[in-house]
């Protein structure tokens, strides 16, 4: 996803026809957003080029806008307003494995050798019973890749297989299941290196065609709005058709 701005001359006289034109436009841009569904603390920020026109390559650029867009929790952005919090729906289990699994990834990331004691300063005993507050706290000063909202709704599901309840044993084999020791997620990054493998030796056989050259071409024809899954695969296919099945 992501944001397409338009920037027009608001002192210039509004036509009747509708059209863009009509609006005094100045310059529009498109910013990709998908930093942020990778990591909820992450910012999109910086000066991007504004172009006459995005859908003519040839286009000149006619200045600069800057931005800086980020995530915020509901229930503080309304607390912000003075408006009731929201209740957040609970988190199913598909959810579940994408933000838990983002989370273990980050603690091997940051090269925690443990994953599942990584929050053993919570309590001082297997047995000990967590608080959600303690849990969300903990989550946000580490700096984990997940939102507030995310890991109070992470904890609530974690208790919920267990009564409502969470002890820290019970955390600890929930770490455990998604760390880089578990059979499924060694099989999915032995998967993820063997692609990689296969996309450099492709991208060594053609010497012709440079990466530069390549993301320069696919970069004209999307406007330079960053690369997309879609585009992802036009890149590999320039070097071996059935990659981009990958």
């Amino acid at each position: 996803g992501g944001l397409h701005f338009i920037v027009f001359d608001d002192s210039a006289d509004v036509g009747t026809q509708g059209d863009v034109g009509s609006l005094g436009l100045l310059g529009e841009l498109k910013v990709s957003l998908r930093p942020l569904l990778d990591d909820s603390k992450a910012r999109v920020e910086g000066a991007f080029t504004l172009k006459r026109s995005i859908s003519d390559p040839a286009s000149p650029g006619v200045g600069y806008l800057e931005v800086s867009i980020w995530w915020e929790d509901t229930a503080f952005g309304a607390a912000a307003f003075g408006l009731p919090a929201l209740t957040a729906p609970p988190m199913n289990e598909t959810e579940f494995q994408a933000v838990l699994g983002r989370l273990v990834r980050r603690l091997n990331a940051m090269g925690v050798q443990n994953p599942e004691r990584a929050f053993d300063s919570l309590g001082a005993a297997p047995d000990t019973e967590l608080r959600q507050q303690d849990f969300s706290a903990a989550v946000d000063r580490s700096r984990l890749g997940i939102s507030l909202d995310e890991s109070a709704r992470l904890f609530n599901h974690m208790a919920g297989r267990v009564q409502g309840r969470l002890q820290l044993q019970h955390l600890r084999l929930e770490l455990a299941r998604f760390s880089t020791t578990d059979a499924t997620q060694q099989a999915q990054t032995e998967w993820m290196r063997e692609c990689i493998a296969l996309i450099r030796d492709a991208v060594r056989r053609k010497k012709e065609l440079t990466l530069e050259s390549v993301q320069k071409q696919l970069g004209r024809e999307s406007g330079g709005a960053g690369i997309d899954r879609t585009r992802f695969s036009a890149l590999v296919r320039v070097y071996r058709e059935d990659l981009s099945e990958l």
